[in-house]
């Protein structure tokens, strides 16, 4: 059981709480935030309205960077990082062409194994922001929809485990289902997208 003085705090500042999380790390919040939900701890609108907008506004965060110094970042310092103007264009030539399907599946799939590069790299071609945003809402609502459904299915095994073990269980699972959607997002870039 929580204690009493959590819950007091939770109970007031629960809803800002999971918003400011999901500009942190949303993907282990939404899986936790189905367990709390699970525990009638939370209610599923306002949690889910909260992690897509902290999501959305971490990723428009990182698409303004992009935006705003992406460019002239790699111009200076790419060549520490082995990217040449070559490589670059390349890159933007690809991205141009795929960004709807890029941007879609790697909300699905966190980001194939690397979002923040995807998301900077749709404000440094300047992807026009209604359609990046659409594009993200639209992969959000479903990607927050499915951790908060696992985290909800878990909650109901949470209540068998021995309380000394809940923690733990809750944290093993976690983390299972972080690194479960890291490696699909890993084969489907490379299956699909092996330009990135």
């Amino acid at each position: 059981m929580l204690p009493s003085t959590f819950l007091a705090w939770f109970a007031l500042y629960r809803y800002p709480a999971f918003y400011v999380g999901a500009i942190l790390e949303g993907p282990i919040l939404m899986t936790l935030s189905g367990v709390f939900l699970h525990l009638e701890y939370v209610q599923f609108w306002p949690v889910y309205i909260a992690l897509i907008l902290g999501d959305l506004t971490g990723d428009l965060a990182w698409y303004s960077i992009g935006h705003w110094y992406a460019r002239p970042f790699l111009a200076r310092f790419g060549k520490f990082f082995s990217i040449t103007e070559a490589a670059l264009q390349s890159t933007e030539r690809f991205y141009r062409r795929h960004h709807s399907n890029i941007l879609f599946f790697s909300k699905l799939t966190m980001g194939f194994g690397f979002a923040l590069p995807i998301l900077m790299t749709a404000g440094m071609i300047r992807i026009p922001l209604k359609k990046f945003i659409a594009l993200n809402v639209l992969g959000q609502m479903i990607f927050t929809g499915i951790l908060l459904s696992v985290g909800y299915f878990f909650g109901n095994a949470i209540l068998t485990i021995n309380e000394g073990f809940r923690v733990f269980s809750i944290i093993a699972f976690i983390i299972f289902i972080y690194l479960l959607f890291h490696g699909v997002g890993l084969f489907l870039r490379r299956r699909f997208f092996p330009h990135l």
